[in-house]
C-alpha cells in the first residue's frame, strides 16, 4: 500500500527532473529513485565520496593535458590526416592516434559520469556505476557494452533485449537494439554509422565464439599457446572499439577513409593535398 502511495505524478515529475541525473546520468529506474528517497543511501559514506572527487578532478586534468599535448582528437574530428605539417600522417601514427581519441573519449564520459553520481550520492541517491572498467581492460565487444555506459546497458537488455527474445534472437535484435541507441543520441547518420559498425562487429565476435565452442577445438584451448591467440583476439577487439567507436566522429564515409589512412604506406602527392585543402575537408567532424 505505501509503494502504491508514491506512485504519483508528482513524484513521476520530481523523478524525471531530478537535477544531479537528469543531464547525463546514469540511468536509475524510477522504483530504485523511490527507495532511495524513502531512505538515503548509506553504502558510501561522504570520505569516499570526497576520494572520487578527486580522482574526477585529476581526470579532467589528463584530458586537458591530453588536448594540450596531442593533436588526435581534433585530427580525427576533422579527418584532417593529409592536412598537418603539409604531408600525410604514416599509417602507424593514424592508427595510434584513434587508439588516443578512444582513450580520450573515455576519459571525458567517466568525468562526466562520474562527477554527476557523486553529485547524486551525496544527495543520498545511488545509481549504477556507468564506468565499470577501463576501455583497454577489455576482451570482447559484449564485455566492452557491459562495463560502457552501464547504467543504459541494463536499461537496454530489460525493456528491449530480453522482450526480444534475447540470446535466442542475438542475431537479428542486435540491430534494433544499437539502432534504437543510436537514434536516440542523435538523428544524424554517423550514430547510425556507429551503430551498425557495432552490430557488424557484435555479430562477427558471435559467429567466432559458436565456432569455437565446437568440441574440435577443445584440445586448441588448453594448448599452451592459446594464451598468445587470445592476447591477438583482445588486441584486434581494441582495433574494432576503435573503428565503432570513432564512427562518432567520420561517419560512414571517414570510417572507410580512416581505415584506408591506417593501411597507406606511401604518402599522397603534393596535388593531392592541395585538393583536399581546396575542398576543405577541415569541417568534417564525421557528418555525411
Amino acid at each position: 500500500e505505501g509503494v502504491d502511495e508514491d506512485y504519483t505524478w508528482l513524484c513521476l515529475v520530481a523523478y524525471v527532473f531530478y537535477i544531479p541525473l537528469y543531464i547525463a546520468g546514469p540511468v536509475m529506474t524510477f522504483p530504485a529513485w523511490l527507495g532511495f528517497a524513502r531512505e538515503r543511501q548509506r553504502c558510501v559514506s561522504v570520505l569516499q565520496i570526497a576520494a572520487m572527487l578527486a580522482w574526477v578532478a585529476l581526470y579532467i586534468l589528463a584530458i586537458e593535458v591530453l588536448l594540450h599535448v596531442y593533436m588526435y582528437v581534433s585530427i580525427n574530428n576533422n579527418r584532417s590526416w593529409d592536412l598537418i605539417r603539409g604531408e600525410t600522417m604514416p599509417g602507424w601514427e593514424v592508427a595510434w592516434g584513434g587508439f588516443v581519441t578512444l582513450n580520450f573519449m573515455y576519459l571525458k564520459f567517466l568525468s562526466i559520469w562520474r562527477l554527476f553520481r557523486c553529485w547524486a550520492l551525496a544527495d543520498g541517491m545511488d545509481p549504477p556505476e556507468n564506468m565499470r572498467r577501463c576501455v583497454n581492460n577489455n576482451f570482447s565487444f559484449s564485455g566492452f557494452w557491459r562495463a560502457w555506459h552501464a547504467s543504459l546497458n541494463k536499461w537496454i537488455v530489460r525493456y528491449l533485449y530480453i522482450p526480444l527474445g534475447g540470446k535466442r534472437s542475438q542475431w537479428w535484435s542486435i540491430w534494433l537494439v544499437f539502432s534504437f541507441i543510436g537514434l536516440w543520441h542523435d538523428l544524424e547518420w554517423r550514430w547510425q554509422a556507429w551503430a551498425w559498425l557495432n552490430c557488424v562487429f557484435f555479430s562477427i565476435e558471435l559467429l567466432i565464439i559458436n565456432v569455437c565452442k565446437q568440441p574440435k577445438f577443445d584440445g586448441l584451448w588448453r594448448h599452451p599457446a592459446a594464451k598468445y591467440l587470445e592476447a591477438l583476439a583482445a588486441s584486434l577487439n581494441i582495433l574494432t572499439l576503435i573503428l565503432a567507436n570513432l564512427a562518432i566522429m567520420h561517419g560512414f564515409e571517414g570510417s572507410l577513409e580512416f581505415l584506408q589512412h591506417c593501411w597507406r604506406a606511401s604518402p599522397p602527392t603534393t596535388n593531392s593535398i592541395s585538393t583536399n585543402s581546396a575542398n576543405g575537408r577541415t569541417d568534417g567532424g564525421g557528418k555525411e
